[in-house]
């Protein structure tokens, strides 16, 4: 036997031990030394039609596995989607009652809005005790983007001729 033929001989024993054809490495190269023993004028010929049913058969079987794993994940969305939805109805149900709830306590006049409870009075109140102030009116507030400096509505009093032009110690 030649280096090339022992090579054919272990590829195609490890190929069998990979199929799961034989369990051991000795029988795996006796098949192999058999096979290629009987076929070795025609020996490119038998292992590519070999692959190319292999080949086939694998492709096969990929498809059948992807085929069977896009339905288990359709499956699983599809009952995730339906869990999502009986939450959110059993949450829609939930707000719908508290919304009945707060309407029927307004109806008996238990429930003041923030208006009836001065509740923006006491905000106002509260930033004014922390040293806020009162917020300022809308047109105070107009008036002081009017007079920025950086528009150009300034006066030649507003700045002293000496702060812009004297230079060193007086």
């Amino acid at each position: 036997m030649s280096v090339e033929d022992i090579q054919k001989v272990n590829k195609f024993a490890q190929e069998l031990l990979d199929q799961g054809v034989v369990e051991t490495r000795e029988d795996a190269v006796a098949k192999a030394q058999e096979f290629l023993n009987k076929e070795i004028a025609g020996n490119d010929v038998q292992i590519r039609e070999t692959d190319e049913k292999q080949n086939i058969a694998a492709s096969a079987d990929s498809e059948e596995r992807l085929r069977n794993m896009v339905e288990r994940t359709k499956t699983y969305v599809e009952s995730q989607f339906a869990a999502y939805k009986n939450a959110l109805l059993g949450l829609e149900r939930e707000l719908h009652a508290l919304h009945q709830q707060v309407e029927e306590l307004k109806a008996r006049g238990a429930v003041k809005t923030a208006a009836d409870t001065g509740f923006a009075e006491k905000k106002v109140e509260e930033a004014a005790e922390a040293g806020e102030g009162k917020p300022e009116d809308p047109a105070k507030v107009e008036e002081k983007k009017e007079s920025h400096p950086r528009t150009g509505n300034h006066n030649s009093e507003d700045v002293s001729i000496e702060k812009m032009f004297y230079y060193g110690n007086k």
